[in-house]
């Protein structure tokens, strides 16, 4: 039971050194990246992303990722956090911007394969 405990504490302690609450973010915490553009069936935004593979993406503003099609590459600049699941996390993106038009047929298919099996995409 005393070591169940300590593995508790233990990852509790990992999971919570991963989470910070920081909203005086300034421009300094942004980071950009560029990615290719998905649409999820639940019309989640997602950023496939060359280094880091499929992110979903978390705004404020309802309208940010309305204009893109499956397959454009974007450029987003966002907080710098991507939480280690599949697809990843990007803890929130500031602005999107079109880098060039593009067609679904574009992003790789085992990653096209892989979300439409968790149900991301069908």
């Amino acid at each position: 039971m005393k070591k169940f405990i300590s593995v508790l504490v233990l990852c509790t302690g990992i999971i919570l050194s991963g989470c910070t609450a920081n909203n005086n973010s300034s421009s300094e915490d942004r980071v950009y990246t560029e990615g290719l553009f998905l649409r999820s069936t639940n019309d989640s935004a997602i950023i496939i992303i060359d280094s880091t593979g499929p992110c979903t993406m978390q705004t404020d503003e309802d309208d940010m990722f309305t204009e893109f099609t499956d397959g454009d590459v974007i450029k987003i600049e966002y907080d710098g956090t991507i939480a280690e699941t599949y697809p990843g996390q990007i803890g929130h993106v500031y602005s999107a911007e079109l880098i060039k038009d593009g067609e679904r047929s574009d992003i790789d298919s085992s990653i096209l394969e892989e979300l439409t099996s968790m149900g991301w995409i069908e």
